[in-house]
């Protein structure tokens, strides 16, 4: 007679009175290990479609709650920053990566599928017992990839079970509430009865539905996100990116998101480049990586790797690519080859907020208010402005002139000479300045007040304030237009200058309703 060792149950045994180890063949400890074991070898040849298939049967056949809150238990860890930092590491959306996606080495695909479907049967009739550890035995044969899918499917399945949602009985019923069954396998099975008609119907109902909800929440999601961020480069799109791993682009004539839906990254996005005139958009995140992707197809064209701590800001000048991070470090990068140039690796002593790049120089800022110019040619430091009493947000330089604005609400003027020391102007704002602009001795700024403020450079007097938003409605991004064609006035004369700026879109915590154009004359 075969018993069960309670005591240690992660390691069931077969057992007899007068042995101390059998195996019998017919318990269900037997089965139990002949089951693991028939599955640990063939999921080590299969390929990632034929594993995501099986495994995914697994968990809908559990039928218990309490396995499935101890599986999501042990998953836990998948949705920590290191699993995100190691599925980063892959480079999914590279086309030639896919071509070994699906593919079963050495396996005969009918024979599988009959293995699947037998294990599957074996796992609805088991005990809670055997379920749990069958569960736990395969779950170490998965890679970073299929452990974070499995956490949110168990996640998902544990919030239907939860809410009794559509308690159906039956597999092929399970089938249709989970939404497991493609449209042709559906509209087929409308045919085998009146009730799998209703079934059929009521299933398709709510796919539909839910798409649709799904579709607007998530738009509304992007756009009302406060951890979004905007990129707009003055032509026909903006890009948008958030918490949800997606760039998306909207027009700014209708205000409607169009194709294609750029995705790839495993964490937030935290900075991005919009170059419509390249084709390309630049996006950072939270993993750690900095993508570069095809503007029309959505395709990953380029992987940067090589930060150790969130990426928050980038700039772009030719194909000199820069970026900063939370490890205290900027770096420059080549567009075409995705290197890393060596003797241009510059540091801070905090984590960078802002950096901007031109030919022959770097500038960047951090969170204890420091600015720093570095020099390209010579890979130099070759000045330090120590001045504001917070972080420094935002930074605009030129041949002759540096500016950085400030959490302490100060935009404050410099030289790049690095003989003068000295502060030129001081612009003040009641909040903190997260944009600034300088054109034509004007200096544009973007504040936490929700409104936009134009300097004269010279006099730091305040020309004209637009209110652009609210107190809950910062400005973070600016952009300027040039009217042309019309003869230039002279120079006693003034000059007239567009600025479009999407309140709606590139403000924080507001909604899409309107694009603004305000003419400012200075």
């Amino acid at each position: 007679m075969c018993g069960y060792r309670v005591d240690t149950i992660d390691r069931l045994c077969c057992k007899k009175e007068d042995a101390d180890f059998n195996v019998c063949g017919n318990c269900q400890s037997c089965i139990f290990t002949s089951k693991l074991h028939d599955s640990t070898q063939w999921m080590s040849r299969a390929g990632d479609s034929s594993k995501r298939r099986f495994l995914t049967g697994i968990l809908v056949r559990c039928q218990s709650v309490e396995i499935l809150e101890t599986i999501q238990r042990v998953l836990q860890v998948t949705f920590g920053k290191d699993f995100t930092y190691t599925r980063s590491r892959q480079k999914s959306c590279v086309s030639e990566d896919m071509t070994t996606w699906s593919q079963d080495r050495a396996l005969d695909t009918k024979l599988l599928g009959i293995e699947m479907v037998d294990t599957w049967d074996w796992f609805s009739r088991s005990h809670h017992w055997t379920k749990s550890n069958y569960l736990l035995g395969i779950l170490s044969l998965c890679d970073t990839g299929l452990l974070y899918m499995l956490g949110n499917l168990t996640s998902v399945l544990i919030v239907r079970a939860k809410r009794a949602f559509l308690q159906l009985n039956g597999t092929v019923q399970k089938l249709f509430v989970s939404g497991l069954l493609d449209k042709t396998s559906l509209y087929s099975c409308r045919d085998v009865s009146q009730h799998w008609r209703y079934l059929t119907e009521d299933t398709q109902e709510d796919l539909n539905a839910k798409k649709m909800v799904e579709k607007q929440a998530t738009l509304m999601q992007v756009l009302e996100d406060p951890s979004r961020v905007v990129h707009y480069s003055g032509g026909q799109l903006v890009a948008v990116g958030s918490k949800d791993r997606v760039v998306r682009l909207l027009d700014v004539l209708t205000l409607k998101e169009v194709s294609p839906v750029i995705q790839g990254h495993a964490g937030s996005i935290r900075a991005l480049l919009l170059c419509e005139e390249r084709g390309l958009v630049i996006s950072a995140s939270y993993d750690l990586s900095i993508r570069c992707w095809n503007l029309k197809t959505g395709v990953c064209l380029m992987l940067f790797r090589g930060h150790l701590g969130t990426i928050n800001c980038l700039d772009l000048h030719g194909n000199s690519l820069v970026s900063g991070a939370n490890d205290c470090k900027v770096k420059v990068w080549n567009l075409q080859t995705g290197h890393c140039y060596e003797k241009l690796k510059f540091r801070h002593h905090n984590p960078i907020l802002c950096v901007k790049i031109d030919k022959a120089l770097v500038m960047s800022s951090c969170d204890k208010g420091l600015v720093k110019m570095w020099g390209m040619e010579t890979a130099s430091l070759l000045k330090v402005i120590d001045a504001h009493q917070s972080s420094v947000k935002c930074l605009f330089f030129d041949q002759w002139h540096i500016l950085s604005g400030g959490s302490d609400g100060q935009v404050m003027a410099w030289s790049t000479n690095c003989d003068i020391k000295k502060n030129l102007m001081t612009y003040h704002h009641p909040k903190e300045v997260l944009a600034l602009i300088y054109l034509f001795l004007r200096v544009i700024t973007g504040c936490g007040d929700g409104k936009i403020r134009i300097f004269n450079f010279l006099t730091g007097d305040c020309l004209r304030v637009i209110k652009a938003g609210g107190q809950h409605s910062p400005i973070q991004s600016l952009h300027t237009h040039i009217l042309v064609g019309t003869p230039p006035p002279p120079v006693s004369a003034s000059v007239k200058h567009c600025l479009p700026f999407l309140p709606r879109l590139v403000n924080e915590g507001s909604s899409p309703t309107s694009v603004i154009q305000s003419y400012i004359d200075f």
